[in-house]
């Protein structure tokens, strides 16, 4: 069973949990970089015929880097308790209690506060104001 937050309870979370957001968030756009950057190499090099076998090990290990990076980042914030929704924006759902069942607040970075829940299967989208 998840732990269960009150909204107090994931407020007083935010400042720890906002650094390793924005963290994950510029090396997630490097690992997107890096991956697209390969993608490309790997095409050129079918294309052209030419074998780039330096340039591709250097993105090959820079792309493994990033994706560990990544990975410690998400285990951080995920061990607050709370669920990464999307690492781009830094969404990050708490699990809750309202109306008698658990819903997630829904905390985007960059929000002052926890303003928004919506149901386990309502997604961003869905999110509907607290107050």
């Amino acid at each position: 069973m998840p732990q269960i937050f009150t909204r107090a309870e994931a407020e007083m979370l935010l400042p720890q949990l906002a650094p390793p957001l924005r963290d994950l968030q510029v090396l997630w756009g490097e690992l997107v970089d890096a991956t697209t950057a390969s993608a490309m190499l790997r095409q050129r090099m079918i294309g052209d015929g030419h074998i780039h076998f330096d340039e591709m090990t250097a993105l090959t290990q820079r792309v493994e880097v990033k994706r560990q990076q990544v990975a410690e980042l998400v285990s951080r914030i995920r061990a607050f308790g709370c669920e990464l929704k999307d690492p781009r924006i830094g969404l990050i759902d708490f699990p809750s209690q309202m109306f008698g069942r658990v819903v997630y607040l829904c905390w985007r970075l960059g929000e002052p506060r926890i303003s928004w829940w919506h149901d386990l299967d309502g997604g961003f989208q869905g999110r509907q104001p607290i107050d």
